[in-house]
């Protein structure tokens, strides 16, 4: 696979859905009312003549900003090769705004989803019918081509059945993955952790058995998010956190950042220093050990061989 140079925006943090973990608070998203179309239009020029060819559109809910199809002809046409947008996937269950999208320049998607039914996905997105949303929008998409990856964010209601999922997500015809373990901030250090909150080693208990699923179906294991390679340490290779490949991101001061700064404020403790992985770990969110404490964070001395 071709190595992509990644450029990341954040228009807006509206959304049509609800979920009870969103790192967007509500005074966060009163405070930040997003980025103008002209702001974008030049940023997507400069970072294309930065060797950027590779569009991740996220949020908020992409699909419901209101010039979404400007910025992604515009993508188009400056020459990004793949423009990937961030959904819950409800504007994709209609097809002709998924063909329009796919028109415009969209080549690949990623739609979070909770459950592999309506009680555990519409748990966390607070809508009712978004699960039956997401179906429709996977048999659109694979009609009109668009590369499909489904993050499956893991929390207290559904980690035990993340094999389950898989299976039934691979079923559909779904083969890319990304697994993220939930963030402490926004609506999740409001109230959402009273109902969502896992730990780590609770959250991931279930990933051998998942890892599993995938090699027998002769897929890719997914890339794990928010989580230190001290609590999977034979999976740290499929670590976003861990040495992340470095990209830039435009949010709503209208400035651009690197990777590194989504893990400004992250923790390390005294005996992280002793651990292999330390050079290139990003740390473990302070909002987290708040709930769940810093025990679970122990430095790993010597990486044993793991055969898959």
């Amino acid at each position: 696979m071709k190595d992509y140079k990644i450029f990341e925006i954040y228009p807006h943090f509206s959304c049509n859905q609800k979920c009870i973990h969103c790192f967007n608070g509500e005074d966060f998203r009163k405070n930040n009312k997003g980025l103008s179309f002209e702001k974008i239009s030049k940023s997507l020029f400069k970072m294309r003549k930065k060797g950027c060819d590779w569009l991740s559109i996220l949020g908020g809910e992409p699909t419901v900003y209101s010039d979404i199809f400007k910025t992604l002809s515009l993508a188009k046409k400056l020459g990004y090769e793949r423009i990937m947008t961030f959904s819950n996937g409800i504007k994709y269950s209609d097809f002709s705004f998924a063909k329009r999208m796919k028109e415009e320049g969209l080549t690949d998607t990623c739609i979070s989803v909770h459950g592999d039914s309506a009680e555990l996905h519409e748990f966390i997105t607070q809508v009712k019918g978004s699960f039956k949303a997401v179906l429709k929008a996977v048999e659109n998409l694979k009609k009109l081509k668009i590369n499909i990856t489904f993050i499956i964010v893991i929390n207290r209601r559904n980690y035990k059945f993340l094999p389950r999922m898989v299976k039934k997500f691979v079923s559909l015809g779904v083969k890319n993955y990304m697994i993220f373990a939930l963030k402490y901030q926004g609506r999740m250090s409001a109230s959402g952790y009273k109902q969502a909150a896992v730990n780590l080693s609770e959250a991931f208990s279930k990933i051998d058995e998942t890892f599993k699923i995938f090699n027998k179906n002769n897929l890719k294991f997914p890339t794990l998010l928010h989580v230190t390679p001290c609590i999977l340490p034979k999976y740290h290779k499929n670590l976003d956190n861990y040495k992340p490949k470095e990209s830039s991101m435009l949010i709503q001061d209208g400035k651009e950042y690197g990777l590194k700064s989504a893990h400004k404020g992250f923790m390390f403790l005294s005996s992280c220093r002793q651990c292999v992985f330390y050079d290139g770990c990003s740390g473990f969110d302070p909002g987290y050990a708040k709930i769940f404490g810093t025990k679970e964070f122990k430095p790993v001395k010597k990486l044993k061989r793991v055969s898959f």
